[in-house]
């Protein structure tokens, strides 16, 4: 019950960002053609929405490639091939752990990730 709960939850909260995210521009127009005080805050938004999407399609783009890295590190583990997450998980821990260790297994399942995906395209 708790997991089909924060599974519904967390799909509203996603498409309801996204939602909100499209509509955006859509709001801003209506301010803008309101007049008034929310004018400048609608024409705001309008100018403002491409820059948004553009910043999202590029994070969007960055963390699709960390996370399949990922996925391909852990795979390779789970197939007998370790060597490249236990090299990374060692770098993490040469670095001190923590943040810092935590950016050199992003970093590194991001490169994973970026080998993989020339290899496939």
């Amino acid at each position: 019950a708790v997991l089909l709960a924060v599974g519904i939850g967390i799909t509203v909260a996603v498409y309801g960002a996204v939602a909100l995210l499209v509509k955006a521009d859509d709001a801003g127009v209506a301010l803008a053609r309101r007049g008034g005080p929310s004018a400048p805050l609608g024409r705001g938004l309008v100018k403002a929405m491409p820059g948004v999407f553009k910043a999202l399609s590029v994070v969007g783009t960055a963390a699709m490639v960390w996370v399949g890295g990922g996925i391909l590190l852990h795979g390779l583990a789970e197939y007998g091939l370790a060597g490249p997450e236990h090299l990374l998980e060692g770098w993490a821990a040469a670095v001190g752990g923590g943040v810092l260790g935590w950016l050199v297994v992003a970093a590194g399942s991001g490169v994973l990730g970026l080998l993989a995906g020339g290899v496939v395209t």
